[in-house]
């Protein structure tokens, strides 16, 4: 592909996802059309249909995103570079999200398609985690446990530990969280990612 090319997809891709946040603010996930989110990026349906193949497959792709944005505003710290850090830096990017985008998660988490939409979450989360892990591997890092198994276990404790947290209201506050779930992630991985 070309740069020009490269540059409209670039630009098609944010124009959906800024046009998704703004539809998610509105309205549940099940009540978004298509045909809506094309007219109000201004993408054209048969662009939307060459780079997805429904609405669930670009929601997974959002997910992605999201990820790859919060990776990117991961503050530098003691340990930040290990696995265990990086994890821990994506989770308080997470929760940032949640604390600022309270009406979006609220649509979601009222949504009849939540299983569902929890599912593809999910997935999308083991599928990065088990990317850096890979990664990790590659760079000579020994895991006692594999990339697959530990990514389950990590991408599902994380995601519930953090919809109790915001559905209880914060019942612990933030740093104790992310400390808390630092120390879970050290213990689940029995230190191999330290």
């Amino acid at each position: 592909m070309n740069k020009k090319t490269d540059l409209r997809v670039v630009k098609t891709y944010t124009a959906l996802c800024t046009t998704f946040i703004e539809l998610l603010n509105e309205k549940r996930f099940e009540d978004i059309t298509v045909n809506e989110l094309c007219e109000r990026a201004l993408i054209r349906r048969a662009t939307f249909y060459k780079h997805f193949s429904d609405k669930y497959d670009f929601f997974a792709f959002f997910i992605r995103e999201m990820q790859t944005e919060f990776a990117k505003k991961i503050v530098p710290s003691a340990g930040a570079d290990a696995p265990s850090g990086h994890f821990v830096g994506l989770t308080e990017q997470f929760i940032d999200f949640l604390e600022e985008n309270d009406r979006i998660v609220q649509r979601f988490l009222n949504s009849d398609m939540l299983p569902e939409l929890l599912n593809i979450f999910t997935e999308q989360i083991m599928r990065y985690t088990k990317q850096k892990l890979n990664e990790e591997v590659r760079k000579g890092r020994e895991l006692l446990i594999s990339p697959d198994l530990l990514a389950a276990g990590y991408s599902g404790a994380m995601l519930h530990m953090l919809l109790w947290w915001y559905t209880q209201k914060n019942p612990i506050p933030k740093d104790d969280l992310l400390r808390q779930m630092a120390d879970i992630l050290t213990i689940v991985s029995s230190g191999v990612l330290v």
